[in-house]
């Protein structure tokens, strides 16, 4: 792996619990989690060094306790590909730990309901919008 790339990540990971310890943001405290766990950094790093392109990250409900970190990617440059490589680590927020991971990660029931429909999406370039 790619040893800068894992130190940039340590140190932003730092921030990210300094930030989520003086706030009370659910997703703020479910992303620190997530990324604490080794798995899911070791996902992170292997998709980043396979070309993949990071986009962000973004949290959907799960139960009461639980939430889903959703840690999103495009396929590389010059790869088609129909399944994302996303994938997302359900977070127990009570105890703070990654109870499972799904990679790749593939939206289902009531989720799904906020992606857009296939034939509304148009891809130019690098952007996908709608139109």
């Amino acid at each position: 792996m790619n040893k800068k790339l894992e130190k940039e990540i340590n140190r932003q990971l730092e921030a990210l619990k300094e930030i989520s310890a003086c706030n009370s943001n659910i997703c703020m405290s479910g992303i620190c989690a997530a990324f604490k766990d080794p798995r899911v950094r070791s996902i992170f790093l292997r998709k980043i060094a396979e070309g993949h392109i990071f986009t962000g990250i973004h949290c959907e409900p799960s139960t009461f306790e639980h939430i889903w970190v959703v840690i999103n990617f495009r396929c590389a440059d010059g790869i088609f590909c129909l399944i994302p490589p996303t994938f997302a680590a359900d977070v127990n927020l009570i105890s703070g730990t990654v109870t499972s991971i799904d990679d790749p990660y593939i939206p289902s029931g009531p989720r799904s309901q906020s992606l857009p429909q296939p034939s509304a999406v148009i891809q130019v370039g690098n952007r996908v919008g709608n139109g």
